[in-house]
């Protein structure tokens, strides 16, 4: 008697179950639909000094990145080159580890630095450094231009430490001078911006964030 008595149940379960989703069919189908859909750009995001040397024949890993986001169809590419701040505060916290404070503590830039590779120490910058991202950033730009008819860039901070820092917590001024000689400008703004004006033709679309990502500073430093 419990058996069958079940089974009604478990029946009566299913059809309210195809009735609910019959009534909730969409009703739309067959409908035309006249505009077109929003086109989600492309992303290449760099974090080391070598993605913008030739690696592979002759091309970086900055090129290949946008040649490879163009076997998509898009217009658009968004460029995110990253790199790094040191703060000797962090030091006393173990690398790779998410500290319960990582989301409220602010972080401070006693200086930049660059990684060659995503193995190497956090260097300081120098002329050398900065020569190769200025000179990678500009021929992968190069190649951008020739593929897409707009280009974002929103360049940003990482923890230099690997102690997992957020950089919305990073209070820091942009045209602040590390003790190196290094500005945030110096090193990825003008950079970019050099790069822009000697190898965008007429007629793209640039479109250049000051940051990413790095709220503390902007609302901290927003002249």
């Amino acid at each position: 008697m419990a058996r069958g008595l079940r089974s009604i149940l478990v029946l009566l379960g299913a059809i309210l179950a195809l009735k609910t989703a019959w009534a909730q069919k969409p009703t739309n189908v067959g409908v035309k639909i006249t505009r077109k859909p929003v086109e989600q750009s492309s992303m290449a995001i760099t974090f080391y000094n070598s993605e913008y040397q030739p690696m592979y024949s002759s091309l970086s890993q900055c090129e290949l990145l946008v040649r490879r986001a163009a076997k998509h169809g898009g217009k658009r590419i968004q460029f995110v080159p990253t790199h790094y701040w040191y703060d000797k505060d962090n030091e006393r916290f173990a690398p790779n580890t998410c500290h319960p404070d990582n989301w409220a503590l602010q972080n401070k830039v006693d200086w930049y630095c660059q990684k060659f590779e995503w193995n190497s120490d956090c260097r300081p910058w120098d002329a050398s450094a900065l020569q190769t991202f200025s000179t990678g950033i500009k021929n992968c730009l190069k190649v951008a231009a020739s593929l897409f008819d707009e280009i974002l860039f929103a360049p940003h901070l990482d923890d230099g430490l690997k102690r997992g820092k957020w950089r919305n917590m990073l209070h820091n001024d942009p045209l602040w001078k590390d003790p190196n000689g290094y500005s945030f400008w110096d090193i990825m703004h003008k950079p970019i911006l050099d790069a822009a004006n000697a190898v965008l033709p007429a007629g793209k679309t640039f479109w250049f964030a000051v940051e990413g990502e790095m709220g503390g500073t902007v609302m901290s430093h927003p002249d």
